[in-house]
């Protein structure tokens, strides 16, 4: 009927958009022409008319993560300085305050009930365990309703973190955990993570998995890489297609402060991680700066960048990585591809390479050919460099429990082999 009839919004644009109606209003969060995103409001029968839409909660320095409607108040998650944030508007977008968070860390969800204007949120860090809390545009106070229990000593760590200047001069941010009596004499383990694509964020949240390493007397470490959507869209342009490489000059100015400038660690006590993208990422490490660092654990990786795209799902990524059949992205692609850039009697670190037989995102093969190639190049008997396939497991996405604690198991036997065990 006509009461019910669809209304095309918007079609055929190479923007983000999505849609709440509240209190007869529809609001509409996108990034057309705000790569950090904005709030327009419009009557929902003038949907389609561009022109009416109303600017509510406009761009601003931080990009928008999140909204939810509470009543008569919008509530803004925003990645400020890559910490969450929670800022209040009034339904016309008039300021009404901020939502102390409980510290430096990240939102893992953002809820409400939009008649009484009760707001639930999840928040956690690395030196904060997940809590589910509650906020009321009545009441207006953060109320702690429960709290994952642990009887880690919270006190003994520190989140620092450190902004380090890129080979173009870009400021690349790094979170890292530690013993609050670590010493900066040049000797501390560390595993430093990284990602660095399609948008995504590596914010300050709670690992578990971290606080094993950091118990121990290691120091964490992350680094947020452009490619990722800590800045914003333009942030995330920034380390894409013809952009990638300067992804990977992020990623080798944090190692190499790490193992000197900043007086925490050495090469040799250095081990890194990553998966999928992030795979590929320790693909170009281990090829690019094989001397800057000990060992890395690589998980479900792209390593092979000439040939990604014709292996299925792969060919979706085209927009984010470019493909080999055109000449201009073949030239990129193949100044990075880490399979080809594998040369002979080049002595690279340590490296446990895995995949998974029943991986429907990033082939197998990849791992396969791209470790092959590294143990002959090395032309040593014992060179260091491990492979090993998962029978019946995937991309990652729903591992069981057991799944994934062995492969922490994995992760950190395999590390502390080579940079040593943390004192």
């Amino acid at each position: 009927s006509e009461e019910h009839r669809l209304i095309d919004v918007s079609t055929g644009q190479d923007h983000l958009y999505s849609g709440v109606v509240h209190r007869d209003r529809l609001y509409i969060t996108h990034n057309d022409g705000a790569p950090r995103y904005r709030i327009d409001a419009v009557a929902p029968e003038r949907a389609s008319d561009r022109t009416a839409w109303q600017p509510i909660v406009p761009e601003g320095e931080a990009p928008i993560e999140d909204v939810t409607y509470a009543r008569d108040r919008i509530v803004v998650h925003r990645m400020e300085n890559i910490a969450s944030t929670l800022r209040v508007f009034r339904l016309d977008g008039r300021a009404d305050g901020e939502i102390e968070l409980p510290g430096i860390g990240e939102l893992f969800g953002l809820d409400s009930d939009p008649e009484t204007g009760r707001v639930a949120l999840g928040f956690s860090s690395f030196v904060h365990p997940p809590s589910l809390l509650e906020w009321s545009t009545r009441r207006r106070e953060l109320r702690q309703v429960d709290r994952v229990q642990t009887d880690f000593d919270f006190d003994s760590v520190r989140l620092d973190r450190a902004s380090v200047s890129a080979a173009d001069g870009t400021a690349i941010n790094v979170y890292y955990v530690h013993p609050a009596n670590m010493e900066t004499n040049g000797q501390n383990r560390v595993l430093l993570n990284g990602y660095g694509g399609f948008n995504v964020s590596l914010l300050p949240g709670f690992q578990r998995n971290a606080l094993y390493w950091v118990e121990r007397g290691g120091v964490y470490a992350v680094a947020n890489l452009r490619g990722g959507g800590e800045f914003g869209e333009d942030w995330h342009r920034a380390g894409n297609l013809a952009n990638k490489e300067r992804v990977f000059e992020d990623f080798e100015a944090v190692i190499r402060w790490l193992g000197g400038e900043s007086g925490i660690s050495a090469p040799e006590r250095i081990a890194i991680t990553g998966g999928s993208n992030g795979g590929l990422l320790m693909g170009a490490m281990i090829t690019r700066v094989p001397d800057a660092f000990r060992a890395t654990v690589s998980g479900v990786g792209l390593y092979d960048m000439l040939r990604y795209h014709r292996f299925p799902p792969a060919e979706l990524w085209i927009t984010e990585y470019g493909s080999a059949d055109q000449a201009e992205p073949f030239a990129w692609l193949r100044a990075y591809s880490p399979y080809h850039r594998v040369r002979d009697g080049v002595r690279y670190p340590a490296a446990l390479i895995t995949t998974s037989d029943h991986d429907t995102r990033v082939h197998w093969a990849h791992s396969t050919k791209f470790t092959a190639r590294l143990q002959e190049a090395s032309g040593e008997p014992d060179p260091s460099i491990y492979f090993l396939m998962q029978r019946e497991q995937g991309h990652g996405a729903g591992t069981g429990l057991t799944d994934m604690v062995l492969r922490y198991v994995r992760l950190y036997a395999f590390i502390e082999h080579y940079v040593g065990r943390p004192n």
